[in-house]
């Protein structure tokens, strides 16, 4: 199951998004764009990429200003193993910042456009060599 949810500031939606974990999904949303942002539920599907594809596109015909990257669709369902390690390798030794909304010793990595494009192709390379 996937939510299918839009990103609004200062009342308008500036972002769709899709999740299986809405409530980690928002807590990252927030870490990264600030306080004042409001998560809402459009749908709730099995099939995100066709419905996350049309809430973009919906949005956009209604005058949304939307800042996705992309039309919707992309993405993956689950990494693999060998994924995950290459991920995590990548990430190691990069910046790092206490959890503000917990305070607690948990740690959120930074991560800049570069280094996220960066580790989508190495998750890309490591799925297709399997």
């Amino acid at each position: 199951m996937y939510y299918i949810y839009t990103l609004r500031k200062d009342g308008d939606v500036f972002y769709i998004g899709k999740t299986n974990n809405i409530h980690k999904r928002f807590k990252n949303h927030k870490i990264n764009l600030g306080e004042n942002i409001l998560m809402e539920i459009l749908d709730v599907v099995e099939d995100w990429r066709f419905w996350e594809t049309y809430w973009i596109q919906q949005f956009k015909t209604w005058g949304f200003n939307l800042v996705n990257k992309n039309d919707g669709g992309g993405g993956v369902n689950f990494h693999s193993q060998k994924t995950k390690l290459l991920v995590s390798n990548k990430l190691k030794g990069k910046q790092k910042q206490r959890n503000p909304e917990t305070n607690k010793k948990e740690t959120v990595y930074v991560c800049t456009e570069k280094l996220f494009t960066e580790l989508l192709g190495y998750a890309k390379k490591a799925d297709d060599a399997e």
